[in-house]
């Protein structure tokens, strides 16, 4: 093999490595998106929240995950991630029952906006099967 070809050859093994080295020394990218946290309580102290589905209008969807729970006043925090910062998302959110087999399914809906962090507070009443939302 010619000097030059053996030199071009160390240049292209070399490369990946230079360039991987780069890339794992880069800044983290900060993460996108906005977190929702929900207060959430049922129209009856004794009546729990057991569960929350989260659809937004971008196609995510899923299971909100479980925060702190406020046992005095049968409440509960839900939160969730959204890839996007600007969304409508649709609740459906348990009532009473298990976390498995809710008593009450209840819906409500929230307008996501352009912010890393965003609080609702959701009163559910199991007569109208609706939750009213209140963003703060």
């Amino acid at each position: 093999m010619s000097r030059q070809r053996a030199l071009q050859a160390a240049v292209v093994i070399a490369a990946p490595a230079l360039l991987s080295g780069l890339a794992a020394n880069a800044p983290a990218t900060a993460a996108t998106g906005s977190t929702v946290n929900i207060y959430t309580y049922c129209s009856s102290a004794s009546v729990k929240p057991v569960g929350m589905w989260y659809h937004a209008s971008s196609g995510q969807q899923g299971w909100a995950n479980w925060g702190a729970a406020n046992p005095s006043q049968g409440a509960q925090w839900f939160n969730f991630h959204l890839n996007s910062t600007d969304d409508r998302v649709d609740l459906s959110i348990g009532c009473g029952g298990t976390p498995q087999n809710w008593g009450k399914a209840m819906s409500g809906a929230i307008a996501v906006f352009k912010v890393p962090s965003q609080n609702f507070t959701a009163n559910c009443s199991e007569a109208g099967y609706a939750c009213r939302l209140i963003n703060g």
